[in-house]
This record gives structure tokens, C-alpha cells and sequence, in this order.
């Protein structure tokens, strides 16, 4: 609206708010009976209590914070130096300090922290969290917060039983690293375990790679080999070159070591780059 049309209004837009001195001015509590009706719509006041709790209770850690659970966890691990698992039950118990509101960036803050700790000290990382109350059609979506925290983690596994008192559940699985599934568990009273069922889908194997096979024969043979990817190559007899040999190798690790029980490490020195492939045990 130009400066122009409002001119019009110049005789009245300044004038107090008229209060009617026969009708009593309406109550706040009155007021908001107005909006009653919206309660009676199914799953309002859960919505209502699910927001505030979401935008209110999750609140990150400050710096010094943080750099104290990264003291806590070095100590842990330099007094436990076998350590392989960390539980961390709940997640809230280090996102709760301060008084800021989540955020995508802080829930992936403080879930890459952890990854990166992981990453260094080659243990696992398992966090204790839970969902909100509100279905939704991915069930990934139900994870209280942002979805900073699954973006930031390896995977995810989520449980969950129709009711309370149930001894079905399904547990959900996603991930980087396995094949998006739905297992349909049973719990046993007696051993208080849950045990499988069934699953809604067949994992995926891959198709046998004659490269792999060439490594597992070599390195069963003399249970550990040492070389450059040079020398590998002469070793295993392929018709490739070097560096696609490494970059192979590089995709496939946790393959050698899943069904073959062979440790690859690809590292540096001052006499250059060294691959390394060991013999594993299973209790390794």
C-alpha cells in the first residue's frame, strides 16, 4: 500500500483502542477456551507436548564441557587399553548442559566427536537413545531430535514393540555399512534374550572376487605378507595396475577380515607406502 492510499485512514489510525464501557473486556483464560476445540483433534496434545519437549530439553554442551568428556574418554581408554566397545546410556547424558536449544549442527557436532574418537582409538561407539512419541512413515524420522544425529553415526538400530507389555518387536536397521533391514524378533522370558525370527529381506552377497581369492591363497600360505602394492601385484599374479589395486583393497578391508579373518592396512613411511596382511584369529 503507497504512503498515498494510507492518507485516507489519517483520521482514525492514531485513535486509542476503543474498550467498551457497557460489554466487560474478555478474560485470558476465556479467551483461550476459544481454542478448546483444537484438543479434541486425536494426537493434538501430544504434538503440542512432543515440540515443547523437543525444543526445550535438548540442549548441547558447551566447549569446556566437551573437552572434559574427551579427557573422560581418553582416561578410560588409556586405564582399559583393550577396550573394543563404549555404551553410552543415554546420548542425553552428554548433550544435556547449558542452556541452548538443538540444533542439526549441534546434534551432528557432538555425534561426529564421538565418531572421530572411534575412528582414532578403533573402538565402537554404542548410544542409548530414544524416540519420540509421533509415528511417522520412516521410522528412522522418530528419533528424538535432528536428524543430524543418524547423519553423523555409522548406523542406527531401532526396537520397538506395540505395546509396553509385548513379547514381539521389530528391530530396524540402517546404515552405512549393512543393508537397510527389518528383523522380526521374539523375547525369551526365561534367558531374558530376544531372538530372531525372522527377516523381512535376504542380505545381499556380493559375487566372488578372483582378486580377493588370490589374497586370501597367499596370505593362508605364509599367514602374513609385506610389501609395496608394487611387489603385490607380482605376488598375486593380476593384471592390474598398482594404485587400482590399492584403491581395491581400500574397499573391500572389511571384507578380508569379515569372511577371511585377514587384517589389511594400507600406511606410510620414510621408505614409502607399505601394505600389510595379516592372518587373523577370531578372538582377535
Amino acid at each position: 500500500m503507497s504512503e498515498h492510499d494510507t492518507r485516507k485512514y489519517d483520521d482514525i489510525i492514531h485513535l486509542p483502542h476503543h474498550v467498551s464501557a457497557r460489554h466487560p473486556q474478555m478474560s485470558p483464560l476465556n479467551r483461550a477456551a476459544q481454542f478448546s476445540p483444537f484438543a479434541a483433534l486425536t494426537g493434538h496434545g501430544a504434538a503440542i507436548q512432543e515440540t515443547a519437549r523437543l525444543t526445550d530439553a535438548f540442549i548441547e554442551l558447551d566447549e569446556d564441557q566437551k573437552e572434559r568428556l574427551d579427557e573422560q574418554l581418553q582416561k578410560f581408554i588409556r586405564e582399559h587399553p583393550d577396550t573394543k566397545l563404549i555404551i553410552i546410556d543415554t546420548l542425553q547424558k552428554v548433550r544435556e548442559a547449558g542452556g541452548e536449544k538443538f540444533s542439526y549442527a549441534n546434534d551432528y557436532e557432538i555425534v561426529g566427536r564421538l565418531k572421530r574418537f572411534a575412528d582414532s582409538h578403533k573402538v565402537c561407539f554404542l548410544l542409548v537413545h530414544h524416540t519420540r512419541k509421533q509415528q511417522a512413515d520412516d521410522k528412522f524420522d522418530m528419533i528424538s531430535g535432528t536428524n543430524g544425529l543418524l547423519g553423523a553415526a555409522d548406523g542406527a538400530f531401532m526396537l520397538q514393540k506395540e505395546k509396553r507389555t509385548d513379547s514381539t518387536a521389530t528391530l530396524e536397521v540402517s546404515g552405512r555399512d549393512q543393508q537397510d533391514q527389518r528383523l522380526y524378533l521374539t523375547r525369551d522370558m526365561d534367558r531374558l534374550l530376544w531372538q530372531l525370527e525372522r527377516t523381512e529381506t535376504e542380505l545381499w552377497k556380493p559375487p566372488p572376487d578372483p582378486v580377493l581369492e588370490a589374497v586370501v591363497a597367499l596370505v593362508a600360505r605364509d599367514r602374513s605378507w609385506s610389501g609395496t602394492a608394487t611387489e603385490l601385484v607380482t605376488a598375486l599374479g593380476v593384471d592390474l595396475k598398482p594404485n587400482t589395486l590399492t584403491m581395491r583393497l581400500n574397499v573391500n578391508a572389511g571384507r578380508l577380515l569379515n569372511e577371511h579373518s585377514i587384517q589389511y592396512e594400507n600406511g606410510r613411511s620414510h621408505a614409502g607406502r607399505k601394505i600389510t596382511l595379516t592372518l587373523v584369529s577370531h578372538q582377535a
